[in-house]
């Protein structure tokens, strides 16, 4: 699994890449529904009424290894501000790719050991396209 925003300056930032030996742990696409409790004067029961979907978030962690400790000490220090406040997040898995426009919610150091840093990502995203951003 690949996460990689793609920033409108035509660059692209990695978020955690699997095959570039990062190890990516706890995805979760979460969109849950949003429904509205309606009580109505006299009613025994509340009307529930669905009105769609709620916030479409995708969350995950990746634990990264650095050459060296102050190579993890300077990636925990930078990393949060490199990641910009909206960009296009790029997921893919193989051959396969989809595409969210996101926010920056959660980009946080967890744990940082050794040559090692742990991240944490949570990004509140648009609809889910198959097709690349032109």
């Amino acid at each position: 699994m690949k996460f990689t925003a793609l920033l409108d300056t035509g660059t692209e930032l990695s978020l955690g890449d699997d095959s570039a030996g990062d190890y990516i742990f706890d995805y979760q696409p979460d969109l849950p529904a949003k429904p509205e409790e309606v009580h109505f004067f006299g009613a025994d029961y509340p009307k529930i009424i669905a009105h769609g979907l709620g916030a479409n978030v995708r969350s995950w962690k990746v634990d990264r290894e650095h050459a060296d400790a102050a190579t993890a000490f300077l990636f925990a220090e930078q990393h949060p501000s490199d990641v910009p406040l909206a960009f296009t997040l790029q997921i893919s898995e193989g051959e396969d790719s989809v595409y969210l426009r996101a926010t920056r919610s959660v980009v946080k150091p967890l744990e940082r050991k050794g040559v090692n840093s742990v991240f944490q990502y949570t990004f509140l995203c648009g609809e889910v396209s198959t097709e690349a951003p032109t």
